[in-house]
């Protein structure tokens, strides 16, 4: 008896063992939980999912948190956490929010009571509302949402992209997903406001909904007879608005508004307005959008136009912070310069010696001498003079502060005024954890790195929890566990307005150069400058404040920022380490560049588009709010790149030129050639596709050129040869085949123009097994000013 008593005890043991106590099941516990996903059960790939939980306690208070951990690529895992407070019977709703890439298909929800876990549950995620991110998700904050209903499945063409179009999703957005300083909006793309008393939200609120804008999404708001309500929320003079009493303009009851810094949409009326924020847009209608007619009758293609008028292609892309900037982040934060690390050789070295002294050669020294027992002395006392000899090694680098290396950007607007957004990367030179806080003006966002994407773990992601996010009083606190030295942990941080300056003076382009003035009047100088245009970089070096630089075409131009990127990666192995450090130095400023040009300017790697120019260039000052750091010293590193609109004129005396890779062509929807990258100018799959050119701004052509630029290649290599280039002759209807090479070609308007659109038709033949791209033909004309 004794014995099958012990055998059962040993059984009870093992099954302790093997099953882990920490696990709650949901049938055990006396908390109950109901989660529902995305906004109404719809969310987007590449943005933050809203996850509503509501909790009940059956039976006891709960005094704790509640976790939601999710897990990334990799299977690392992320937690996000809150308070919770829940008296017993009580039930309280929270809502997180969580960043889906390219797919993830369960959470895990965890109940903590008094630091005990007292529920934990995996929860699935279906799919079946999944929006993939070319789709536009609206959200309405509507008494009524039904008087919005027509905004249902819109089809939306996005402008200046031609073929590019999208629909709507509509959704109304619940009260308590209007959460202070949260990520919870970031699922919408279009948010419309109408019929809703906006002076009821709190100033984080309305702080929030107007960092999601200027983050480049589009905030629409409904006046008309409910204007006194949704205006509410601007009193601050965020926007200076003047509103007139209603007046009756045929079957419509409107309220006429004066906005500062606006420009008129849809017609010039001035009944729908907009005023650009960030990278993003407040559109105000003098109509209210969800009364009767105007939803009966208008709406529909108002709201239509209005949207494909605003809706930037870039919104439609997958979000960048989840997706293919990490290299560049990496770069740009997570690099430490002026720091003189020890000689890897030389340590090397020293630690051989030691290991060969205190080992075989020490014992063969003290057994020789017959003094083996004096090892025990020996052997320390070696270790003393290694440790010396290391330390003076190694004395002009030691770091004993956590390093903070913080990036910022700031887009100034024509009044001198930009936002500032900065990447910031923290790492250590010891192993630590981390916590960071997020400051009192501004909003903090991890970015967790896909670098090790390729390299997936197996296993339990709740294991493996690299950061844990906390929600206190709106603000979150990020902890990271066990960093490695030097280990970068990478954030974003969204700062308030600042007034930096303008840079004055007119640039004007004619006979293939760019000339001009421009002053300094910032408050700051301005380093390492460039000119961007669409046609080309031009090297500027450094402006003093207050002083002018004369723009001339002496200046060091590189064709595009594929051309850009030689100029800063190196193509052969530095051989010291002061050409290390410089082609590190000019690699971080490469990924500066190229990250403000891609995420801040909406200009990709190659050329742009038609008067978008910009002067970029380093400005010193601090700029970025001050971050805790576990709340001690920080060895704190920080820089500013800013871009200035600049005016750059094609036009002089009534002529208009345009030189080449500024007119960006559309692909015909006939061709069958998908890999086609119009922006940088190249064709990646072999076979024929019918490309337009379309010349804005000319009332009649005088020249044409074409010209087929081979060398206008990243990393140096030459693109590859069009097989076959052809012109479409509008006076016979036909296309007439040519030779292109490097050299201009001269084309007749008269034949090969039509309304100002010129019509090609390419064969690619030398793109496969490893070759370079076939470079798109470009195209420069000439022509008298409308």
């Amino acid at each position: 008896m004794k014995k099958k008593i012990s055998i059962l005890m040993l059984f009870l043991f093992i099954l302790t063992v093997i099953i882990p106590s920490s696990l709650v099941k949901a049938e055990e516990s006396s908390v109950k939980i109901k989660a529902d996903f995305g906004v109404q059960g719809v969310y987007k790939s590449y943005r933050e999912m809203p996850i509503s939980i509501e909790v009940e306690s059956e039976t006891k208070d709960i005094q704790g948190e509640i976790q939601v951990t999710y897990p990334l690529q990799d299977q690392r895992g992320v937690t996000i956490s809150q308070e919770l407070s829940l008296a017993k019977g009580d039930k309280k709703n929270i809502v997180l929010s969580i960043p889906v890439g390219e797919s993830i298909n369960k959470i895990v929800v965890s109940i903590y009571n008094k630091g005990k876990k007292e529920y934990e549950e995996e929860l699935k995620i279906g799919n079946s509302k999944r929006l993939s991110p070319n789709k536009l998700l609206v959200g309405t904050l509507t008494e009524d949402p039904n008087s919005l209903s027509y905004m249902e499945s819109l089809n939306i063409n996005i402008k200046n992209v031609k073929g590019l179009s999208s629909d709507t999703t509509l959704v109304n957005i619940p009260e308590n997903f209007l959460k202070e300083n949260s990520k919870v909006l970031d699922v919408f793309d279009v948010i419309v406001i109408d019929n809703y008393d906006t002076s009821k939200l709190s100033k984080g609120q309305i702080d929030t909904i107007k960092k999601w804008v200027e983050g480049g999404r589009e905030l629409v708001i409904g006046t008309g007879i409910y204007g006194k309500k949704t205006l509410g929320m601007f009193k601050d003079d965020y926007i200076k608005i003047k509103s007139q009493e209603l007046k009756k303009v045929g079957e419509y009851q409107v309220m006429p508004l004066t906005i500062e810094a606006s420009k008129n949409l849809v017609d010039d009326t001035g009944y729908f307005q907009k005023v650009q924020k960030g990278n993003g847009n407040i559109i105000f209608s003098s109509y209210s959008l969800g009364s009767e007619p105007f939803n009966k009758l208008i709406g529909k293609t108002s709201i239509n136009n209005i949207i494909d008028e605003v809706i930037p292609a870039k919104l439609l892309e997958p979000n960048s912070s989840m997706s293919g900037m990490d290299y560049r982040i990496q770069n740009m934060v997570g690099n430490v310069l002026g720091v003189k690390l020890p000689n890897t050789k030389i340590l090397l070295l020293i630690l051989l010696v030691y290991a060969l002294i205190i080992g075989p050669v020490g014992y063969f020294i003290f057994k020789k001498l017959k003094k083996s027992s004096l090892l025990w002395i020996g052997i320390p006392i070696a270790a003393v003079i290694f440790t010396v000899i290391i330390s003076i090694v190694g004395g002009t680098t030691r770091l004993k502060d956590p390093i903070m290396n913080i990036k910022n950007f700031i887009l100034v607007d024509n009044q001198g005024k930009g936002n500032v957004n900065s990447l910031v990367g923290v790492m250590f030179p010891y192993k630590s954890d981390l916590e960071i806080q997020e400051p009192e003006s501004s909003k903090l966002e991890t970015i967790m790195d896909n670098l090790n994407y390729n390299n997936r773990r197996s296993g339990d992601f709740t294991k493996n929890v690299v950061q844990k996010i906390n929600y206190v009083d709106g603000k979150r606190i990020y902890e990271n566990k066990d960093m490695s030295p030097f280990s970068p942990a990478y954030f974003s941080l969204s700062g308030g307005e600042k007034t930096i300056g303008k840079l004055d003076g007119k640039l004007n382009y004619s006979g293939g150069k760019i000339q001009g003035d421009l002053k300094n009047n910032l408050q700051y100088d301005l380093n390492s400058s460039y000119l961007i245009t669409s046609s080309g970089i031009y090297e500027l070096g450094s402006i003093s404040k207050g002083k002018a630089l004369s723009i001339n075409d002496s200046m060091k131009k590189y064709r595009n920022t594929n051309d850009f990127i030689n100029n800063f990666v190196a193509s052969s192995a530095p051989l010291t380490e002061e050409e290390m450090q410089e082609q590190t130095k000019k690699r971080i400023e490469f990924s500066d560049i190229e990250y403000f040009l891609n995420s801040y300017l909406s200009i990709s790697t190659g050329n742009s588009v038609l008067n978008k120019n910009y002067i970029i260039g380093y400005i010193d000052d601090n700029f970025a709010e001050n971050l805790s750091i576990n709340n001690g010293k920080v060895d704190k590193r920080e820089k500013t790149l800013a871009a200035f609109p600049v005016d750059l004129s094609y036009e002089n005396n009534g002529i208009v030129e345009y030189p080449f890779g500024l007119i960006i062509p559309e692909l015909d929807l006939k061709s069958k050639v998908n890999g086609v990258d119009l922006v940088n100018g190249e064709i990646y799959e072999a076979g024929e596709l019918e490309l337009e050119y379309t010349i804005e701004g000319i009332v009649s052509l005088d020249k044409i050129y074409f010209m087929e630029d081979l060398n206008n290649s990243r990393n140096g290599l030459k693109y590859s040869d069009i097989g076959k280039f052809e012109i479409y002759n509008y006076k016979t209807s036909k296309y007439d085949e040519y030779k292109l090479s490097s050299d201009k070609k001269e084309f007749s308007p008269e034949m090969y123009s039509s309304n100002n659109k010129v019509r090609i038709r390419v064969v690619a033949e030398n793109t496969e097994n490893g070759k370079m791209p076939t470079a798109i033909p470009q195209i420069a004309v000439t022509g008298r000013a409308k």
